[in-house]
C-alpha cells in the first residue's frame, strides 16, 4: 500500500479526490458511524477466540463427550461465525 501510494500518481490522485469529497461533506467527524461500526465488526471477529480462551482457564468444556449446555451454545456460535465468513466471502 505504501508503494502505491508513494509511486503510482493515479492512486495519490485518487486519494486527493476521496479526501476533497469528505471534508466537502462535514469531514471526518460525519464517518464517525462507519468508524464505530468497524470496530464492532472487529471486536465480533475477536470474541469468539478470546471467549474460548477465558472458558478453557475456568475448566469449562467446549467439545466431546461431557460438554454441557454452555458448549453447544458456543459450538453453534462458532458455526453461525464461518457462516458468516463465507456468506461475505460469496458476496465479495
Amino acid at each position: 500500500l505504501l508503494y502505491r501510494e508513494v509511486c503510482i500518481a493515479r492512486f495519490r490522485e485518487f486519494r486527493d479526490k476521496i479526501e476533497e469529497r469528505a471534508k466537502s461533506r462535514g469531514g471526518r467527524s460525519k464517518r464517525a458511524p462507519f468508524i464505530f461500526s468497524c470496530g464492532l465488526l472487529y471486536l465480533g471477529l475477536a470474541a469468539p477466540a478470546v471467549l474460548a480462551v477465558k472458558a478453557s482457564q475456568a475448566g469449562v468444556q467446549l467439545g466431546g463427550a461431557g460438554a454441557g449446555n454452555a458448549a453447544s451454545i458456543f459450538q453453534a456460535l462458532v458455526v453461525a461465525m464461518y457462516l458468516g465468513w463465507l456468506w461475505a466471502a460469496a458476496g465479495d
